[in-house]
């Protein structure tokens, strides 16, 4: 009987060395850390004002993962790497639609990461030298680039006053004889179908706010607009900038030879008795 204790000890001791044997010590990770990041812009680009909510991390080309700014992450491998930071916005913004904007150029350098220890980085972004703008409204010259429709009883007016964004805003106003605003560029503009296509803006609102395309589409030997609704903006209690992305409709709209851009809101119960009112600024039409 002792012999057989003796066995099982021996055994256990055995198995218990082999492991210990094959233990190896977990890596130590490297941290980065973003508290903010920039957008540098010149005058071909418009306004550097930017909604840049998350990060995508690689390193060494490996996807890390996406992270909200500000962030504190552990990364390996540490030592000498790449780290790249790609801007990621929310499509249309939505928070479930998270993507990489196309037109921002990526941030990366070569560092050293050392075991345990912080690396702190200031991104700063540029637009891509080779996207296009075709259509850029700051509202900063002699008139703007929007023309009432036949739908529409006010216009959009370009105005300076406490709530504008940046100097000049375009500004609307619904009230009890200015029911409906129905406005769209004056001019059309030739989109890609095989690249990504954004509109750019900075709005404040007090009704909902409709943002669409007209496309110049052929109908019994005349051109016509054809009006594709893409998103509607919800009153808002400051500024705010969305990204609002066209690729789709424009991929799904084949008829149409040319765009214009519009904007569309309605006077509601919501808002009876007071002035609602709309401000927009930094549009952006933009794509490669």
């Amino acid at each position: 009987m002792r012999k057989d204790i003796t066995g099982i000890l021996l055994i256990c001791m055995l198995a218990l060395g082999i492991q210990s044997c094959d233990t190896k010590e977990e890596p130590i990770p490297a941290y980065i850390q973003v508290d903010s990041i920039s957008l540098s812009t010149s005058s071909e680009y418009g306004s550097n004002s930017q909604d840049i909510n998350d990060l995508w991390v690689y390193v060494d080309n490996k996807y890390i993962g996406t992270y909200e700014i500000p962030f504190k992450i552990p990364v390996l491998p540490t030592g000498d790497v790449n780290v790249a930071l790609e801007t990621g916005i929310r499509d249309n913004g939505q928070g479930l639609f998270r993507v990489i904007y196309p037109f921002y150029n990526s941030f990366s350098m070569d560092t050293l990461l050392p075991e345990a220890g912080v690396i702190k980085l200031y991104p700063e972004y540029e637009y891509e030298t080779h996207c296009l703008i075709p259509m850029l409204e700051d509202f900063e010259g002699l008139g703007n680039s929007f023309e009432k429709t036949p739908n529409s009883d006010t216009s959009l007016m370009t105005v300076m006053d406490s709530m504008s964004f940046e100097d000049h805003s375009g500004y609307i106003a619904l009230d009890a004889e200015r029911t409906q605003v129905d406005i769209r560029t004056s001019l059309t503009y030739d989109l890609p179908r095989d690249s990504k296509v954004y509109l750019e803006i900075d709005y404040y609102c007090e009704e909902n706010l409709t943002v669409g395309l007209f496309g110049l589409e052929v109908s019994d030997g005349a051109y016509v607009d054809v009006r594709y609704p893409i998103l509607t903006l919800t009153p808002t209690d400051n500024w705010r900038k969305v990204y609002v992305n066209l690729t789709d409709q424009i991929a799904n709209s084949p008829y149409s030879s040319a765009y214009r851009v519009f904007f569309s809101a309605e006077k509601t119960e919501k808002t009876e008795g007071t002035t609602a009112r709309i401000y927009l600024d930094n549009i952006k039409l933009i794509h490669y």
